[in-house]
């Protein structure tokens, strides 16, 4: 991320191209070969699909909402194998490491509440959530650390975590926190 900061002020102070360093002016953003270009998505159809109705859509309007009260957990953060190309981070919480899981596929940050209690840090009460898991169970969170600060190559980061009681990681740092650490430049073999 501060690779991809340093990279955008150098070119914007030198008037370059930030996808191929050529000199930038507006008509440039028209035959950039290295710019990313529009997509289309389209939606097929299979003979499977039924025609909607006010039933149908009343049912997927309220699923909708229901989901939206649930958080989730993915099955890496669930299982905590070290197969496989999960991305752990080791970082430091008041001198104590902390394991922590890179994880798109859970919805919220979270800190193991046995993590809480080993660095003698304190929760703050918050409005329940219930976190569905990969396995199907369900799990309640009412406690959140508003501001953890972990410590991690050379860099301090404050981020909100829910308290959860996870049997593999110290935390995991879900959907919402690399949604607010966006854009992101990675390199994922390094």
């Amino acid at each position: 991320m501060w690779k991809e900061r340093q990279k955008r002020d150098y070119c914007r102070a030198n008037g370059l191209c930030y996808w191929c360093n050529e000199k930038y002016d507006p008509a440039h953003a028209e035959v950039c070969t290295k710019r990313p270009k529009a997509q289309a998505n389209a939606l097929s159809l299979n003979n499977l699909d039924v025609d909607l109705n006010e039933n149908i859509l009343a049912q997927l309007e309220l699923e909708d909402a229901l989901s939206q009260d649930f958080g989730q957990l993915s099955l890496n953060a669930l299982a905590g194998t070290s197969q496989g190309q999960a991305m752990r981070v080791r970082a430091l919480v008041k001198n104590k490491v902390m394991l922590l899981l890179v994880d798109s596929g859970s919805s919220h940050s979270f800190i193991n509440s046995s993590f809480l209690h080993k660095t003698g840090m304190t929760s703050v009460p918050c409005a329940a959530k219930t976190i569905k898991m990969a396995n199907g169970s369900t799990l309640l969170t009412d406690h959140i650390v508003p501001a953890l600060e972990w410590w991690s190559n050379g860099h301090t980061i404050t981020t909100p975590m829910r308290v959860l009681d996870l049997d593999a990681y110290d935390a995991i740092l879900g959907y919402d926190w690399l949604q607010s650490n966006s854009p992101m430049m990675c390199d994922w073999e390094a």
